[in-house]
């Protein structure tokens, strides 16, 4: 463990790295109020650890800041599961007609889930409609793709839906399809191509899902491709599903119930840089962005971190509690089908590293201590 002494940070004893950790969270808590104070999970740590996070934020320090990214979908991609998509199990693959895949490419980010759907196309009559803001593999295998230019989302899925609906085209639309840079008739084209039979699956890249907005037209857009059309969010991580499911997430407890809203991710880091949040709490600090993390060290008087690697953004912290590393801990993660999956060492952690969840622990009892 590391503890930042006199401007260095300097070798210490478990003991004295948590002690030091519980007295800035006590000061900090004391001096400026629950709000000063902010955890950010990992969508990379187990649904352990991100659950003793957001306990820990919330309930031994009473503050709503919680969340487990610093990108913009870390609350609507719960609201959207929370709403009921992405439940959609690896087998519906296997039983699809058609398979509409947006702003997805899981070649390089969901492996498995692009097997599966080669699998589908190579061995029944199956039908790929993908549709991306950029040249992805995938499109070599599609019966039909469309590119659209990125952060049109709402356009592209207003106009999915009135194409599938049929509706009338008003000036709206017109003025989305201009937004997308698409015709009608290459949308209404690939619709009818690559949409057959009433088995249906959409796969959405999670991190299009940025606003509350896109989780109701996503929403729409399942509804309007038919009663047994299913739905799934595609995450780029090991367990952005389940660090959801666990509540560190802005909003939402564990098991996606309501929570008092604070702060999300982006926002904390904001805030601290504006001095306005003073103390920050954030595992699996290695897969942040080491820019980002810089400009919150401007404000914050404080940052505690976990980290199995020590790089530029983790060497900013005034506490470090090294971690141990995948292959080195215990526990569950949620896949982005939503199904638990347990993992188990393989290899004891070197040095001094330990399990992010067995810190969280200690701290949460001398906490209450």
């Amino acid at each position: 463990p590391l503890v930042r002494k006199q401007g260095r940070l300097v070798e210490t004893s478990w003991n004295d790295a948590v002690s030091a950790a519980v007295d800035k969270l006590r000061r900090t808590l004391s001096q400026y109020g629950a709000g000063a104070l902010g955890g950010i999970g990992s969508e990379w740590g187990t649904n352990e650890e991100n659950e003793l996070l957001q306990r820990m934020i919330r309930e031994s320090l009473g503050s709503p800041n919680v969340d487990c990214t610093l990108a913009d979908d870390g609350r609507p991609a719960a609201l959207a599961i929370a709403e009921g998509l992405g439940t959609f199990e690896f087998s519906d693959l296997d039983l699809a007609d058609s398979i509409l895949l947006i702003g997805a490419d899981p070649t390089l980010r969901q492996p498995i889930i692009d097997l599966r759907i080669k699998k589908a196309l190579r061995n029944r009559a199956v039908t790929l409609l993908s549709i991306t803001n950029r040249d992805v593999e995938m499109n070599r295998h599609a019966s039909a793709s469309l590119q659209y230019p990125a952060g049109s989302e709402d356009s592209l899925l207003r106009v999915l839906t009135a194409a599938l609906k049929k509706e009338q085209w008003y000036e709206t639309y017109d003025a989305d399809l201009k937004a997308i840079r698409l015709s009608r008739e290459a949308v209404d084209l690939s619709l009818a191509t690559s949409l057959t039979g009433t088995q249906r699956i959409v796969l959405v890249d999670a991190g299009l899902v940025t606003s509350d907005v896109h989780v109701y037209l996503f929403k729409e857009l399942v509804a309007a491709l038919g009663p047994n059309t299913r739905f799934g969010l595609l995450f780029g991580s090991s367990n952005g599903f389940g660090a959801r499911m666990s509540g560190a997430v802005n909003g939402y407890l564990p098991g996606l119930r309501s929570a008092k809203q604070g702060l999300c991710g982006r926002d904390m880091l904001a805030a601290a840089e504006r001095a306005t949040l003073k103390a920050l709490y954030i595992i699996g600090m290695e897969w942040h962005d080491t820019g980002i993390i810089a400009r919150a060290r401007r404000g914050a008087e404080f940052i505690l971190c976990h980290t199995s690697e020590l790089n530029e953004a983790s060497k900013t912290a005034d506490v470090v509690f090294p971690a141990a590393a995948f292959s080195e801990k215990q526990g569950t993660l949620i896949n982005t089908a939503g199904r638990r999956q347990e993992i188990m060492p393989a290899l004891r952690p070197p040095g001094h590293a330990r399990p992010e969840s067995q810190l969280l622990e200690d701290i949460i009892r001398k906490l209450k201590g």
